[in-house]
């Protein structure tokens, strides 16, 4: 309840960037569901503690990471904050992807 009251009353203030783009008050963006539902990758989120009881590793949070050889760091969190809007995310994974 405290997250959501925090994007709502003070959007700008929200320590994640992550969510901030994918996420409105109170549910998933339909055009991040719907990116997320018909992506040919292998999409998985974790929340800081769950990742970091799977993989044993810490991170700046948020980070989109590419696990499918060496862990590597697509998108540390400085980049996550210049993304302006879902559209722009979007955009940046499938490039980073190629």
């Amino acid at each position: 309840m405290f997250d959501i009251a925090h994007k709502v009353i003070s959007p700008s203030t929200y320590q994640c960037a992550l969510c901030s783009l994918t996420h409105n008050a109170l549910s998933e963006k339909s055009e991040w569901a719907d990116f997320r539902k018909s992506s040919r990758h292998d999409l998985q989120f974790l929340h800081k503690n769950e990742f970091e009881a799977q993989y044993s590793t810490r991170f700046d949070y948020p980070v989109i990471l590419d696990i499918t050889g060496e862990m590597k760091t697509l998108f540390s969190n400085l980049e996550l904050a210049e993304f302006k809007n879902v559209k722009d995310l979007i955009a940046g994974i499938e490039k980073a992807a190629t």
